[in-house]
């Protein structure tokens, strides 16, 4: 246990690089839960409508009128006053009704004037009810020729279902707020693990440490156990840590929920295929003489590795963001699948195929990596009885 013993203490010195980047992530994620605790729902924002009707027709009236009960209109402008309203954001979109509207509609041929300060939403959804409105409009005068406009206005009205639409922010759902975190998480994981791990095993593996390791009665093997032991219990404590803190944040039922135990099982995985390819990167840059160097390379691939690893799998921008080529690339990394499953989970609707296939994924990455750890460390361990 002599080996096991050295290593926590050499993990142990790297205390301020652990309590660091845990601070820094519990910090800024209680900062956005605390900003965005009363966003849980959102507002429709009211679109302005500038309206000048030219016309005097029934048609042109039932068109304002049905103007008025979607939008917020304001008439009575000339044009440049409505050019200024555009201008000046006092409104959305400006529409003329041009006198003779009503007899054109009535072949089939009305246009409406619609403008806009340059290209915005706002202009293509009036624009969609008019025609939308307009379009029944017509539809009803050629079924019912008898009727009038303004009856066939109320027809219309009545036949209106109005939609209702609940929106949730994602951290005022305890499981959404789950997901999030577990997402940021991952990089905070995989950076720990790429950083501790390489630069403890690369003080055992520096030369010194080698002669003095070998005057003790250990073999190759025993040695080897031990190391793998001291960084078992660094991502077993590091997992249990942040679960602790998550938790906390969202409560002990949705921990235990079904969900939460997915999620848990989500960490263990990536955990496990972090673990395996911080010892990989480990044995791979270890055995240099100059301790600087090893941890100049330590630190420039736990920043970079981690960092695209993160960007590309989803835990910084959402996969749906991400285009085609990237999500191909990204899909070769344990990240990519871990955020994959952590979204399904937080958004409730899961697909059990979905589900399997990211766990089977990320135990594929975690067994390519601890074959690749084996082949290199036994390679390691020959080329150093030799030397």
């Amino acid at each position: 246990m002599r080996v096991f013993k050295l290593y926590l203490l050499l993990l142990q010195r790297q205390w301020r690089t652990i309590a660091l980047y845990v601070t820094v992530f519990l910090g800024v994620f209680l900062l956005i839960a605390v900003l965005n605790s009363g966003n849980g729902e959102y507002q429709a924002q009211q679109i302005r409508v500038v309206l000048r009707n030219e016309d005097d027709s029934e048609v042109s009236e039932v068109l304002s009128d049905a103007l008025q009960e979607r939008f917020v209109v304001e008439e009575g402008l000339g044009d440049t006053e409505m050019d200024e309203a555009l201008f000046y954001q006092a409104g959305h979109v400006a529409i003329v009704i041009p006198e003779g509207f009503g007899d054109a509609f009535a072949l089939g041929k009305g246009t409406l004037e619609l403008r806009t300060q340059g290209n915005n939403a706002y202009g293509e959804l009036v624009r969609r009810q008019c025609d939308q409105f307009l379009g029944l409009l017509a539809k009803g005068h050629q079924l019912q020729p008898e009727k009038s406009y303004a009856q066939l206005c109320e027809e219309i009205r009545a036949a209106d279902t109005p939609v209702s639409v609940e929106m949730t922010s994602a951290l005022s759902d305890s499981r959404s707020r789950m997901s999030t975190y577990c997402n940021f998480m991952s990089y905070v994981i995989l950076t720990l693990m790429l950083t501790c791990i390489p630069l403890t095993i690369s003080v055992l593996r520096a030369p010194d440490t080698q002669m003095r390791l070998s005057c003790a009665p250990l073999s190759g093997r025993s040695l080897m156990l031990q190391v793998l032991a001291g960084a078992g219990i660094f991502a077993i404590g590091l997992l249990a840590v942040l679960y602790a803190a998550l938790t906390a944040l969202c409560g002990v039922s949705t921990i235990c929920s079904p969900s939460g135990l997915l999620m848990l099982l989500n960490g263990v995985l990536f955990t496990a295929a972090s673990l395996a390819f911080a010892l990989m990167i480990a044995f791979l840059i270890s055995g240099h003489r100059k301790r600087e160097k090893t941890e100049e390379t330590v630190s420039a691939l736990s920043n970079l590795l981690g960092l695209s690893f993160s960007f590309l799998g989803g835990a910084f921008v959402p996969q749906q963001l991400l285009s085609a080529p990237l999500q191909f690339i990204a899909s070769f990394t344990p990240t990519y699948w871990f955020v994959r499953i952590s979204d399904q989970l937080g958004s409730g609707v899961i697909d059990p195929s979905q589900l399997l296939t990211g766990y089977v994924a990320l135990t594929l990455f975690a067994l390519a990596f601890a074959l690749s750890t084996a082949v290199i460390a036994r390679r390691r361990m020959q080329r150093d009885a030799l030397s």
